[in-house]
């Protein structure tokens, strides 16, 4: 599905193409990393085209709306539609990070883009202020605490220890001195993700 609009009085965006998202190939998710690489707000793995692939291979009617300027990329915004015809971003029941994957400099009024997607209400809460085309339409302002982990795990110790109100010591030493004092009463630790073994859960709840 192809859907070409007037350029706006900018001249930013002149076409937007809704694709399924099971269409999402090779080339469009380079070109999809590519825009995201240019902004550091977009640097959530909610905003990659790695995302979009896992939840379209679920079948959950994915949607993919193309921004382009001059022929060339410049936005990508997926959605689902839900049973009341509203707007949802991907995978929103999982996804802290709503919104566009917008090229920096790059406009689109959200009216113009819901009439593209033959929508009138996009249903969002958690969206970034940085999100330009939408921040005008949020009503309640909050903060999101987030893990900083730029340089690695052990750059990230280090920035904690250092605000520790424990000195050195850190948070991490005090989560390996209880994960030790644990080990000595019931016995060596492992990390098991998603484990369903209805044994595990019965110990948790004991």
């Amino acid at each position: 599905m192809s859907i070409c609009l007037p350029a706006g009085p900018d001249h930013l965006t002149d076409k937007i193409s809704i694709i399924d998202g099971r269409e999402l190939d090779d080339d469009l998710a380079r070109a999809w990393q590519a825009l995201a690489l240019t902004r550091p707000d977009l640097g959530s793995p909610f905003y990659q085209p790695g995302f979009a692939r896992i939840v379209a291979r679920q079948n959950l009617g994915l949607r993919l709306v193309l921004i382009e300027q001059q022929g060339q990329l410049c936005g990508v915004f997926p959605f689902h539609r839900d049973r009341w015809g509203r707007l949802r971003s991907v995978g929103y029941q999982l996804n802290d990070y709503h919104g566009l994957v917008l090229r920096q400099g790059v406009e689109i009024d959200a009216t113009q883009l819901l009439q593209a997607c033959g929508a009138r209400y996009f249903a969002f809460d958690h969206m970034p202020l940085t999100q330009a085309t939408f921040a005008p339409h949020i009503a309640l302002e909050t903060f999101s605490p987030v893990m900083e982990l730029e340089g690695g795990i052990e750059a990230y110790r280090q920035r904690l220890s250092a605000r520790s109100a424990k000195g050195s010591s850190g948070i991490f030493q005090s989560v390996g001195n209880a994960r030790r004092r644990l080990e000595r009463q019931v016995g060596p630790l492992r990390l098991e993700m998603a484990s369903k073994d209805p044994r595990a859960y019965q110990r948790l709840l004991a």
